[in-house]
């Protein structure tokens, strides 16, 4: 259904067609049926005024300021959605809340905090603060947590997550809007206490979920209080534990407030909620690198299931680098992980190695992971590391290569295989094993040997490196 003013026509209109075509389009059920489309009415027109409010925002904000109380109320809403993240003068942005918050029933509370958020570099007022105030303390938007809804068999609605729902509600809204404010001064922080109060306390497990923001944002100016307030915010059912802004929440303060953070993380570790157990495993092993104090979660999280076990595996590949001798030696086991999620995430240390194009210190690292059935599995991301690496010995190449062989098999030359697109980085990595191992001849014909296997499997580019290895 498409808009009774084609887009060419609305781009062109003045202020005086805009409220003619309201008037003339001012019911939701009207419908012209051509042969290849239906033309609709207030509805259809109401959001191409609302994509024209994000080109020309403060003209038809003024507009907004004269449209006639009996329109039909699509048009106001178009004009808050549309100017939501839109830039308004001072007194604009006044007359336009005050415009809008004072519809009868307030239905544009969705919009309101935000744009009010939005335009924070002005000193505002406390009548467009406390009108955000009211849309998180008093609006019914939501009256409850419909991301739970759901046929047994399919998708919940927002993908069952919370935090989704909560954006898309009006307390959510205003949730975010006042954690963007605290973020540009503390006297909002100040001011918004009574609202962060009730919005952790909130009823649904959406708005708390968007209210998390605004805890971690006080700690900027009173770790105490924000601390409290989250505190008070988790003290529902676990789902709330699985939320990205509650875990990084206790990121932000589990080194340094290790007494509030141990509980929830045992909380999060012991809950029944696998997105909650992941993070906590994951922020129990990321404190234990820095905080001694944190060991004992950090093992628990390392023997526990392979939610758990994920969690750990994230931490310890992408700080392996900094905390070799911590993660090294929780790392490699991870490699041959029962759960092949567990295995994905402890795969990931190969990829700061290779920005970084050095092992140094990671050899034995880089030899246990060979013989891992996560190398097995994926050995092409450790050959395209192998590739940026200067320092890797010419017997670390031999061995990937080999190994690579004794894992592929006759699947090495077939095309209808994911391991003959590999083949072609080991003819390249075994060429070049053999030209830096010129001081070791067992290597050098073993090397030779094995690149026999590799032309008699019909591995793809074998042939090319031997072409370059004759040229050279």
């Amino acid at each position: 259904m498409v808009s009774p003013i084609k887009a060419a026509a609305v781009e062109k209109m003045s202020d005086a067609q805009w409220l003619s075509a309201m008037e003339r389009y001012d019911k939701n059920d009207e419908r012209e049926w051509l042969a290849d489309k239906v033309i609709g009415g207030a509805e259809q027109l109401a959001h191409s005024l609302s994509e024209r409010m994000k080109a020309d925002p403060q003209r038809l904000a003024r507009l907004a300021l004269q449209f006639p109380a009996d329109a039909n109320p699509h048009y106001f809403s178009a004009v808050a959605s549309g100017l939501y993240g839109a830039k308004l003068p001072f007194d604009l942005l006044l007359d336009v809340v005050k415009f809008l918050h004072n519809r009868p029933g307030r239905p544009h509370g969705r919009w309101i905090p935000g744009m009010i958020a939005t335009n924070r570099e002005h000193d505002l007022p406390g009548e467009l603060l406390e009108a955000v105030t009211w849309y998180a303390t008093e609006d019914k938007d939501p009256e409850a947590d419909i991301w739970r809804s759901g046929n047994e068999a399919g998708p919940k609605m927002y993908g069952g997550n919370p935090r989704f729902h909560g954006i898309n509600t009006v307390r959510g809204s205003a949730a975010g809007a006042i954690s963007r404010l605290i973020t540009a001064d503390r006297i909002y922080w100040d001011f918004f206490q009574r609202a962060a109060e009730a919005l952790v306390s909130d009823r649904t497990i959406s708005v708390r979920s968007c209210a998390a923001e605004i805890c971690s944002q006080g700690l900027r100016y009173d770790r105490k209080r924000a601390i409290a307030l989250f505190l008070r915010l988790i003290d529902t059912e676990d789902a709330i534990l699985a939320i990205h802004p509650v875990e990084e929440f206790v990121h932000y303060t589990g080194l340094h407030d290790w007494p509030a953070m141990s509980p929830v993380l045992q909380r999060m570790m012991a809950s029944s909620e696998d997105g909650a157990r992941e993070a906590g495993a994951r922020q129990a092993t990321l404190i234990a690198l820095s905080e001694e104090e944190a060991n004992t979660l950090a093992e628990c999280a390392l023997a526990g299931d392979a939610v758990m076990r994920k969690g750990v595996a994230d931490v310890l590949s992408h700080n392996v680098l900094r905390h070799y001798q911590i993660c090294a030696p929780r790392l490699a086991p991870l490699f041959d992980d029962p759960d092949e999620k567990v295995r994905q995430a402890a795969d990931d240390w190969i990829h700061p190695i290779a920005d970084r194009g050095t092992l140094e210190t990671l050899l034995p690292l880089a030899e246990a992971y060979l013989s891992s059935r996560a190398y097995a599995e994926h050995p092409d991301t450790f050959f395209r590391m192998l590739e940026t690496i200067v320092d890797a010995p010419p017997a670390l190449l031999f061995k990937a290569a080999q190994r690579f062989m004794d894992c592929a098999g006759k699947e090495a030359g077939d095309i209808r295989t994911r391991h003959a697109m590999t083949g072609d980085r080991v003819g390249k990595l075994l060429l070049r094993a053999y030209r830096q191992a010129d001081a070791d001849r067992d290597l050098r014909a073993q090397c030779l040997d094995l690149f026999d296997r590799l032309l008699a499997s019909g591995t793809h580019g074998a042939e090319r490196a031997l072409d370059s290895w004759g040229r050279n």
